[in-house]
């Protein structure tokens, strides 16, 4: 639930100004946050998949990450032996963002005159900020370039890689979705980053031809989260039939 001296606003005005490391998992605790009420939070995995537009299971692996590292607390229900959907906490302890505004303003005038009996017809005419800044600061725009090379697990051909990149020029979207295909390659085991390190394409060969929307194969033997929990889930069952 909510903590009595936090507002559901200040998950969000927390959630936008961190940075998990992961494009995805950002995007996941601003989701998390977003659906943050006055009675907790608890999306379904697929409310969530929806809505960061990737596979349930790449869910609940960011989300066991974001557990891991510290970002929240996931509290499983379940109910008449039932599984319910999982209650999330956000643990805004983890960073030093102050919550709540801590601008410049320094006088906000009323937005209606008391004279006119309140009506908003008469609005005061008188700035609203009373020092605003007089040469703003612009926003940098962040290399998306370095966070695609970062994440790739072949470092080789970087010069080569970039020029492909300058030349594909993606937007956001499909940065993301890029992004989202490398990490699920790994997980999966579709690439060895280990001694088959080196039938991984070269970046520039990824880029250049469109790999992300090539099928992704998961190793032999391997198990996702999900079948896993289920897997056990199933043997206790058997061993209780036994008893």
């Amino acid at each position: 639930m909510t903590s009595p001296k936090h507002k559901p606003a200040d998950y969000l005005f927390w959630a936008v100004k961190q940075q998990t490391g992961n494009t995805t998992r950002n995007l996941i605790l601003i989701y998390l946050a977003d659906f943050h009420g006055k009675n907790g939070c608890f999306p379904s995995h697929n409310t969530l998949a929806n809505r960061c537009s990737c596979k349930r299971n790449a869910i609940i692996r960011h989300l066991n990450e974001l557990e891991k590292d510290g970002w929240i607390s996931i509290e499983r229900r379940m109910s008449k032996g039932m599984k319910e959907s999982n209650m999330y906490s956000l643990n805004l302890a983890k960073s030093d963002v102050s919550l709540g505004y801590k601008g410049s303003i320094s006088e906000i005038q009323p937005m209606y005159s008391k004279d006119t009996g309140g009506s908003i017809s008469e609005i005061h005419k008188t700035p609203i900020i009373k020092h605003p800044i007089k040469h703003p600061i612009k926003p940098t725009t962040p290399d998306r370039f370095s966070e695609f090379y970062s994440a790739y697990p072949k470092k080789a051909g970087r010069a080569q890689a970039k020029r492909a990149w300058g030349k594909l020029k993606p937007q956001d979207a499909l940065i993301d979705r890029i992004i989202r295909d490398i990490s699920e390659r790994v997980t999966v085991g579709h690439w060895d980053t280990g001694k088959g390190k080196q039938y991984i394409p070269h970046p520039s060969t990824y880029l250049n031809g469109c790999r992300w929307e090539d099928d992704i194969e998961p190793a032999a033997g391997y198990q996702s989260p999900e079948e896993f929990a289920q897997l056990c889930a199933d043997t206790q069952d058997l061993s209780e039939s036994f008893k």
